[in-house]
């Protein structure tokens, strides 16, 4: 029997209720419909059903993870719903130790194939009753990158970040060690267009409050025709060895900032405070949110509370395709092999996402600098200027309009910056860096005591469900 007349048997089987001729026919079937890849991955999800209708609740969770690996194969999103399924079955089986392993693995799948809010629920749920909030974290952050399970897992280390004893967790150690930067280390030269005097000065203090050293320099330009042009003219004069690109317009939330771009620039070549892995349109974010990762801060007008906002937890195995102009850093042999494109970009909008794209499509490394939050004290235009620079970034990539992006951002409320560097220094504190190699230690000391309850799981250690993403 083909394998797609074999689902179409099956399925009219298991629509009329004959659950058992379901699974008696499958089983006479599994031999032959073991290598039919998707059909197969169809067959095999219908039998766990019927499996499950009939009681055969070990069976079931067997036949929905021989499905999910099927179905990982074939990068379809069914895989989440087997996985949640066969999570379900174990459950009923009172397995607990088969039944965590499974929600532990449903976070290393590709994304396209993973994210369930139940199983991070429990996945977290049960680190967090063993009082190992670290663990926890690690799950939560791992479960960002899934469309299905990135709001509750970004509300939820925000909330971790904003109340840390709720979560059995305390306040990071007050202040940041070692934030101070010497003669002997790499100068930063801090360039921005700014023709405004007051806002001039104003970030002036904010830097030698905020930068740990003084072994920096503040090159402003005032009177730039473009962004582009400014900043070229800036990068000629810069003595630093560490070049920062910001607007005068930033408030810094963290300290230690100098010392962060240090660290961050020994591991890229241009480090932003948000960006994407992917550019499908004119604007950093793109159209899949989960693509995206960094935190900022914003002051609402009307209120004057701070929001603390995070888009995707920062992951240096996901290098950036563009970042935000408001603060870019980069070696300055980066700058000067790039330059900034002041032909093309005669204005003040376009010229970040522009310089990044050709940053990596050059070679170079791009990433979120986890340590620096910053405060934008604009929201920005786009105005009739930015549309006109748009289409010439447009033209000069080769790239369509793109999709509309709503807003993507997940956020908490805090009344004073010093509040706001509180939240910012617990979210950065709690989150490591290597937080997917974190879950996959979880996953292999669960997997012994799993195996022991479902041996089952034994036999699928190999199969595409236990790949990393």
């Amino acid at each position: 029997m083909r394998a797609v007349g074999a689902v179409s048997d099956l399925l009219a089987l298991y629509d009329e209720g004959q659950f058992q001729q379901v699974v008696d026919r499958f089983e006479s079937l599994q031999s032959r419909i073991a290598n039919q890849g998707i059909n197969a991955a169809t067959t095999l999800q219908l039998a766990a059903h019927a499996y499950s209708r009939v009681g055969n609740f070990s069976a079931s969770a067997e036949a929905f993870l021989s499905a999910a690996a099927k179905f990982v194969s074939a990068m379809s999103p069914q895989a989440s719903l087997c996985v949640r399924n066969a999570f379900a079955a174990l459950q009923r089986l009172s397995l607990p130790a088969a039944a965590e392993w499974v929600a532990l693995r449903s976070f290393s799948l590709p994304r396209e194939c993973g994210g369930d809010p139940e199983l991070l629920r429990h996945a977290a749920g049960a680190a967090l009753q063993r009082n190992d909030p670290g663990a926890a974290t690690c799950i939560i952050a791992a479960a960002s990158a899934y469309s299905a399970t990135r709001a509750v897992a970004l509300e939820t280390l925000l909330d971790m970040a904003l109340r840390p004893a709720k979560y059995g967790a305390t306040d990071a150690p007050a202040g940041q060690a070692n934030t101070h930067v010497d003669a002997c280390e790499p100068k930063l030269s801090v360039i921005l267009c700014s023709h405004n005097d007051e806002r001039y000065a104003k970030f002036v203090a904010e830097c030698e409050r905020a930068l740990g050293s003084s072994h920096f320099e503040i090159i402003r330009v005032a009177d730039a025709k473009s962004m582009c042009e400014g900043y070229n003219r800036g990068t000629d004069a810069a003595t630093g060895d560490l070049l920062l690109y910001c607007h005068d317009d930033i408030e810094f939330i963290t300290d230690g900032v100098h010392r962060a771009l240090i660290s961050a620039l020994a591991d890229f070549d241009v480090a932003c405070c948000v960006g994407s892995s992917v550019v499908d349109g004119p604007t950093w974010m793109c159209h899949d949110v989960t693509r995206s990762q960094g935190w900022v801060a914003a002051v609402d007008a009307s209120s004057g509370l701070y929001s603390i906002a995070i888009i995707g937890v920062p992951n240096p195995q996901y290098l950036l395709a563009a970042g935000d102009g408001c603060f870019i850093a980069c070696r300055k042999a980066a700058a000067q092999l790039l330059r900034w494109d002041e032909a093309t970009f005669d204005s003040f909008h376009l010229y970040d996402i522009d310089f990044c794209l050709r940053a990596r499509d050059r070679g170079l490394r791009l990433g979120v600098t986890r340590a620096v939050m910053i405060n934008h004290w604009s929201k920005g235009s786009f105005d009739a200027v930015w549309h006109e620079q748009a289409e010439r970034f447009l033209r000069k990539h080769s790239m369509p309009p793109g999709p509309q992006v709503m807003n993507q951002w997940i956020s908490v409320h805090v009344g004073s910056r010093a509040e706001a560097a509180r939240v910012a220094h617990n979210l950065m504190h709690m989150q490591r860096v290597d937080f997917q190699q974190r879950l996959k230690e979880l996953q292999d000391r669960s997997f012994e005591a799993a195996c022991s309850e479902f041996p089952a799981i034994a036999g699928l250690q190999s199969s595409a469900l236990t790949r990393l993403q």
